[in-house]
């Protein structure tokens, strides 16, 4: 699947691709781009891959003719016995409602309110779509929350209750170990929980501490991100929440080191907004333009109309040079002193970009004031003060005159920040003096996600008695008294609300699988099988809900109210005041305290950051998330330390060698990554790996690159942190889902070979020869694309280049299909709106049960997804552009594998499309 048609090649030269007088040079790795040898020459696995062949036929079999054996032998087997009698038994009291083998569908939505829709097969659930009614998501989902149905199904989740001894759990009466944490209640306890972004479970909670007074609830959440945006609202404005970015009607948005369209929290909401400004389907005539300064080449970046990549820990110098030029040019004022310090002309050489590129950023968001956004927040904006580069963000925004109509704190998103470093640094230290007696644990695992310099294992140590009420022995789990495990949010009820007014539900689409209760019933469970009056978390959300119809003064009956908001998924009194604009807020220029003098000086820099694949780690147990390739590496299984090629060059380093990565804090041996597109002076790490619990799967990807981390005095350093990078003189190939062979192309291997002649007009020569209709695809442009101006002009123009119609006047081995006597089926991506975030793939993988293959076998070029996002770069390497192009199945009307499958399982259906009968298939 990885491999594309070879890149038109004229000799050792890549020849441009030109659809509507665009003219641009597309390329899929660093060979391509350089075309240090003849592309046409290359094999399409390296001469190492034979040595297993070669081995084999030494030792008198091929693997050929092993294969040739094992079929025949099968044969013989075969016809060596009968079938055995079967019998078919029905079921005598099948549910009238299910039909076998047809799909039910229910409205739900996931732990952050995102609204869901929920495919079940015979009571089971089998797919996660996004709930396109609901009125914050649109539809939207994660290629994360997509991949959590597996979580469901996860052989390494908890089947019950359990004491741990060392490590290793032991069976335990359930009922014991209820009795005996609630009795460590009366002692004082703290229940530390991963952000609960539920209303109701909040208030359960409250209603849990007031049953069992000496409790206190504390919130940990392992990404800074929402944290910074929220500490830098409070010091700007005063009020600590989480502004809506109204992407839908900015016409500039400059983000600085903020992956807002990938692993921000929030994402699909605003993904979702700012693909409306580049609609053309609904009459958009002027489209958004995105600018983004950063150091990873993420999501965002990728869909960037202008990207300047910089160093880790440069984000808050960035935007003070963006105020300063606003300044300077006497369009803005400032209480800043040292804003001078930043001028572009000033910083432009320290941080090693174009000084021109700062000025003109400036210049737009000039032009652009009140309908700009500048936004930010990342693991790669936590440096220094957590909130600095928020201050500086929130300063231009307010210069702009952006805050209140773009971004919106009066309708703010209640996503949960969780605790603030200081506090859970302040909580290590009060378990490690013994002042914490009882720990209860829900969905934290504070031994992953801290760094090891802060000892939280010894800390735990001292706690007298640990209740984990997690699905899974993760590695806080490890160090816990027993463990009373939840269930997964497709087994539970719950609700959500991004935002006031709109109020998503959970229903379980399945009964719990295991001996399990959601988090909500185990703290009923815990306070004697009652709260509230409530002995069961689905009264208590119903009494919930039933307060929320009664504030809404919406009509009818409760029963009719229930039965509406279950079919729809959310209930949105409020959705039409979301729409108005917010009010504008004075800056307080006190917070320009926090702000560093200068600017940092030259040298290399570490930046950790997270990726969409296992975000904090928390979910790394699942093969599903762990071969869903990187929007932009297209890395699986594993981080690396992604590095500039020419830094490389400058080292004698290459793809797959192995190095040291040396801070103050720790050291890593990691694989190099030649990624471009990002600073020379940056080497970027991803978070979320190396466990070592938790599940077979999670314990075998990557290492855990927080050994890094620096503690700050309040905070979590995780970028612009200084480092050394030394070769070990060993190497490992990366697993990479495209191209793999090229970036791991080695220029002394002689033994290539030319591809046979093919028919028709040579590799590289006129595109005549396809619209001619000799078949040929090589000669067809890559991307094909056009200006929004001769869009405006001609809207036809991909037909216009009648690249989908065949020569029909030959002959063909397929017979024709009459269409006319029903519809004719076809889909249509549109790439203006296709942003990469690889939701479909992961969504295309679990549908179809594509096995994930493992590390090994994707570095051998074996996954098997029937669907990929090609990522191409155009440009030059020290900055080029990404375009993201899906390739997937085409339900061809003349599929040629129908007349090669041996077990008829690919045909025609009724419609005329092609389509599998999936247990027919033997691979």
């Amino acid at each position: 699947m990885q491999h594309l048609p070879l890149l038109k090649t004229k000799g050792n030269e890549l020849i441009m691709s030109e659809t509507n007088n665009i003219k641009r040079r597309f390329w899929q790795s660093l060979e391509e781009r350089n075309a240090t040898v003849s592309l046409n020459a290359l094999p399409e696995f390296p001469v190492s891959r034979n040595e297993m062949e070669e081995q084999s036929k030494k030792e008198g079999v091929s693997r050929k003719g092993f294969l040739k054996f094992m079929g025949a032998g099968a044969v013989l087997l075969g016809a060596s016995c009968r079938r055995p009698t079967e019998q078919i038994v029905p079921a005598v009291m099948q549910a009238p409602e299910y039909i076998p083998g047809e799909g039910s569908y229910y409205a739900t939505c996931a732990p952050d309110g995102t609204g869901l829709i929920v495919r079940t097969r015979e009571g089971r659930p089998v797919k996660i779509s996004g709930n396109s009614d609901h009125p914050i998501t649109e539809g939207g989902v994660t290629a994360y929350t997509v991949a959590s149905l597996m979580d469901l199904y996860d052989p390494d989740r908890l089947k019950g209750p359990a004491l741990i001894s060392k490590g290793k759990k032991q069976s335990a009466s359930e009922d014991e170990i209820v009795s005996d944490a609630t009795s460590k209640l009366s002692g004082g306890y703290v229940l530390l929980t991963s952000p609960i972004e539920s209303p109701s479970s909040r208030d359960i909670i409250a209603d849990f501490l007031k049953k069992n007074p000496g409790g206190r609830h504390i919130e940990f959440r392992a990404d800074p991100t929402l944290r910074q945006i929220a500490e830098g609202q409070k010091l700007s404005y005063g009020d600590y929440v989480i502004p809506n970015y109204r992407f839908d009607k900015a016409d500039l948005v400059v983000s600085i080191e903020g992956d807002f369209l990938g692993t921000m929290p929030g994402s699909v909401h605003f993904a979702a907004n700012f693909v409306k400004k580049r609609n053309l389907q609904n009459g958009v005539l002027k489209m958004n333009r995105l600018v983004v300064f950063e150091s990873m080449f993420t999501t965002t970046g990728s869909n960037a109309d202008d990207r300047i990549p910089i160093r880790p820990g440069d984000a808050t110098a960035v935007a003070l040079s963006l105020a300063a030029q606003l300044v300077k040019t006497g369009r803005a004022k400032s209480a800043f002193n040292n804003l001078s310090n930043y001028l572009p002309e000033k910083v432009a050489p320290v941080l090693g970009i174009p000084q021109a590129a700062l000025e003109k950023t400036a210049e737009e968001l000039w032009a652009h004031r009140g309908k700009s956004i500048v936004i930010s927040g990342s693991p790669l904006a936590a440096f220094g003060v957590n909130a600095e580069t928020q201050v500086a963000v929130n300063l231009l925004n307010s210069m702009l005159d952006n805050d209140g109509v773009m971004i919106d704190a009066s309708k703010p998103l209640h996503y949960v920040p969780g605790a603030s470093e200081k506090e859970i640094f302040e909580l290590v230290e009060e378990m490690r003096s013994g002042k914490v007696k009882t720990l209860i644990v829900y969905g934290a695992n504070p031994v992953y996600h801290l760094p090891a310099s802060l000892k939280v294992e010894e800390a735990l140590s001292k706690v007298e008695y640990i209740l984990s009420l997690s699905d899974r022995i993760d590695e806080t789990g490890k160090l816990a008294t027993a463990i009373l495990p939840s269930s997964h949010f497709l087994e539970s009820w719950g609700d959500g609300m991004i935002q006031e007014g709109v109020y998503s539900l959970r229903q379980p689409v399945i009964r719990p699988l295991y001996q399990t209760r959601s988090f909500e019933d185990r703290l009923i469970q815990l306070s004697g099988g009652q709260l509230d009056g409530d002995s069961s978390f689905y009264d208590y959300l119903k009494g919930n809900w039933q307060e929320l119809k009664t504030a809404a003064k919406h009509g009818g009956s409760f029963l009719k109210f229930w039965q509406s908001s279950l079919q729809l998924g959310y209930f949105a009194p409020g959705r039409n005041a979301l729409k108005a604009d917010g009010k504008a807020r004075r800056f307080n220029d006190a917070s320009l305290s926090i702000l560093p003098g200068s600017p940092e000086k030259e040298g290399f820099k570490v930046g950790l950051y997270y990726n969409i694949q296992v975000l904090d780690g928390t979910g790394g147990n699942n093969a599903y998330r762990q071969e869903l390739p990187d929007p932009v590496t297209k890395v699986v299984w594993e981080n690396v330390v992604s590095i500039f090629p020419q830094t490389a060059r400058d080292m004698g380093l290459k793809q797959g060698a192995v190095v040291t990565v040396k801070t103050e804090q720790g050291t890593l041996q990691l694989p190099v990554h030649l990624q471009p597109g990002i600073h020379p002076k940056a080497m970027l790490i991803a978070l979320g790996y190396g466990r070592s619990a938790g599940g077979a799967v999670a314990v075998k990807s990557g290492v855990n690159a927080l050994q890094l981390a620096k503690k700050g005095k309040d905070s979590l350093i995780l970028s612009g942190l200084a480092a050394e990078m030394a070769a070990t003189g060993k190497r490992h190939e990366i697993p990479n889902t495209q191209i793999i062979y090229r970036y791991n192309f080695n220029t002394e291997d002689k033994a290539f070979f030319a591809p046979a002649g093919l028919p028709g007009a040579p590799l590289g020569g006129s595109t005549d020869s396809f619209m001619k209709g000799t078949g040929l695809a090589y000669d067809r442009p890559i991307v094909i694309e056009t200006s929004l101006e001769n869009y405006k002009k001609n809207k036809n123009f991909v037909a216009d280049q009648a690249l989908h119609y065949p020569d029909e006047s030959k002959a063909s081995i397929m017979s024709s299909w009459d269409y006319s006597a029903n519809m004719r089926w076809h889909m249509v991506i549109d790439l203006n709106l296709c942003t990469g975030c690889g939701a479909c793939v992961t969504s295309c993988n679990l549908e179809n049960n594509i096995p994930m293959v493992g590390p090994k076998e994707v570095a051998m070029g074996r996954e098997m997804h029937w669907m990929r996002i090609d990522r191409y770069f155009s440009g030059d390497e020290a900055n080029p552009e990404v375009t993201h192009q899906p390739m997937l199945c085409q339900q061809c009307e003349n599929a040629p594998c129908e007349n090669v499958c041996p077990v008829a399982a690919t045909t025609h259906n009724s419609e005329g499309l092609n389509v599998m009968t999936y247990n027919r298939c033997i691979g």
